[in-house]
């Protein structure tokens, strides 16, 4: 049995077996391989491949970026995900709230060249932000 694998915009679809596995590259990348041909040969060969499609994915959007349809459709897209998910940006808020007060007090003391101060005064915030007083 075949299933097919969801391709995003530069990627092409990937079709194979059930009892093979796949090779979680990154975020959006897998590479396909058999259970008998797993060597250190086809990993090398499946992340040379993904840094050859990775630099030439970049060099499009290098290109692409300046285009003013590819901009305005792009400015569109993000318009109407912020539009449809007002949601998701309060509960990253909320989730990241007292993070972000850290990181703020942090640059403050940090522009006035006072970390010590910063560190002294507000441990918790200090390990919070970095994992230790160190």
């Amino acid at each position: 049995m075949t299933i097919p694998i969801e391709d995003d915009y530069f990627h092409p679809k990937i079709y194979c077996n059930l009892q093979d596995y796949y090779l979680n590259i990154s975020q959006h990348y897998y590479i396909y391989y058999n259970k008998e041909n797993m060597d250190e040969q086809l990993i090398q060969k499946a992340l040379q491949q993904y840094k050859t499609n990775l630099l030439k994915y970049k060099e499009t959007y290098a290109r692409r970026r300046l285009d003013e349809n590819f901009m305005e459709a792009n400015r569109e897209r993000a318009r109407n995900y912020y539009l449809n998910n007002p949601h998701k940006k309060k509960e990253y808020y909320e989730t990241n709230k007292e993070k972000t007060k850290c990181k703020s007090m942090y640059n403050y003391y940090k522009k006035m060249d006072k970390v010590d101060v910063f560190k002294s005064k507000y441990p918790e915030r200090y390990i919070l932000l970095f994992g230790s007083l160190e």
